[in-house]
């Protein structure tokens, strides 16, 4: 159905200079300007897909690939069932203690997060009730990509009982984007992390990771399994890391 409003605003958006660009990098620099704008501002969710199509020259195709650059790129994150909204300005992690990056003198790299998706998962590609238990019944996704002092990029995907900790399938995790998720679960359920595992591979990164991180197909990275445990040994969450090939060194505390 035709939406007058929106179809003013993507007219009035799109650049007139971009001709040579594919359609789906037009489409993406109309919406990125409205957004830098302020039409849309952070936290703010966007039309949805077929409403682009409906009120642009675009296919739903198109659509759909220049929300996932855009996704890729840290301007918008997706909340599964609840649609695509405008990711929050760049910030410092407060306090990482899983991704401890050093420079040469051994001094601490800053880690800029931004939260890309939000879903829930049902087990099929990643077996985490090995690592939560096989009672655990709905888990949520929330995948990040850091940058690392802007030198280069990482990703993690972190899954947690949805039941037992909602807050993290809630709306409010685009604004806890930069906080460690340790002091999310202190701060809202009063669990506290005794100890955790970590193992630690050198393989071909996931197709779909190395999509996430821009890099080439088929690169080989580090992929680092983190399972954390309460006080009373029971699993809280499971988290994978993709570090790609970087001058940097990771430290891996024993605590």
């Amino acid at each position: 159905m035709s939406d007058p409003e929106l179809s003013e605003v993507l007219r009035r958006y799109a650049p007139d200079d971009l001709a040579g660009l594919p359609k789906y990098a037009r489409l993406r620099e109309t919406l990125m300007r409205a957004i830098d704008d302020g039409y849309w501002k952070p936290l703010d969710r966007l039309p949805k897909e077929m409403a682009l199509a409906e009120n642009s020259p675009y296919s739903l195709g198109t659509v759909q690939k220049a929300l996932r650059d855009m996704v890729q790129s840290g301007v918008v994150v997706r909340r599964q069932g609840h649609g695509t909204f405008v990711a929050q300005r760049e910030g410092v992690m407060a306090g990482p203690r899983h991704l401890l990056f050093e420079d040469d003198a051994g001094e601490p790299l800053a880690l800029f997060p931004r939260l890309v998706a939000q879903e829930r998962d049902d087990g099929a590609t990643v077996d985490w009730r090995r690592h939560l238990g096989k009672s655990v019944r709905e888990v949520v996704r929330l995948d990040r990509i850091f940058s690392v002092a802007h030198q280069f990029e990482c990703c993690s995907r972190f899954y947690i009982d949805a039941t037992r900790y909602p807050v993290f399938a809630s709306a409010q995790m685009e604004g806890f984007q930069t906080m460690n998720f340790k002091d999310i679960l202190r701060r809202e359920y009063n669990v506290v992390i005794e100890r955790s595992s970590r193992t630690v591979r050198v393989t071909t990164l996931p197709q779909d990771v190395g999509a996430m991180l821009s890099a080439e197909p088929g690169i080989t990275g580090a992929i680092i399994d983190f399972v954390t445990f309460a006080g009373d040994g029971q699993a809280v969450y499971y988290q994978q890391a993709f570090v790609p090939p970087n001058p940097y060194a990771l430290r891996v505390e024993s605590r």
